[in-house]
């Protein structure tokens, strides 16, 4: 499994180890998304950063013939749609 960065994904100033740090993170909720234009599956993860930043980071899933490349197209600070899916996922 490969990880990949669109440019956009660091418009909000999110850093490429803050992203890693909430994928990494079993605490890091996952909301499925609707397929991307090309039918690929697509997830948003929202978790905490070890900085105790909460973040939203969506992630195109891309099969290629020798591996799969998890292409983050989107991250900035979580916006009250996520933070509320996080909280009612962790029982708050």
């Amino acid at each position: 499994m490969i990880l990949t960065f669109d440019q956009a994904a660091f418009k909000h100033r999110i850093t490429k180890d803050e992203i890693r740090e909430l994928l990494a993170d079993p605490a890091t909720e996952e909301f499925e998304l609707t397929p991307s234009r090309v039918g690929n599956y697509r997830i948003m993860y929202v978790g905490f950063t070890l900085m105790g930043r909460l973040l939203e980071v969506g992630i195109e899933c891309v099969d290629a013939p020798e591996d799969v490349f998890l292409h983050v197209y989107h991250a900035q600070p979580a916006t009250t749609q996520y933070r509320e899916l996080y909280d009612k996922a962790k029982g708050r």
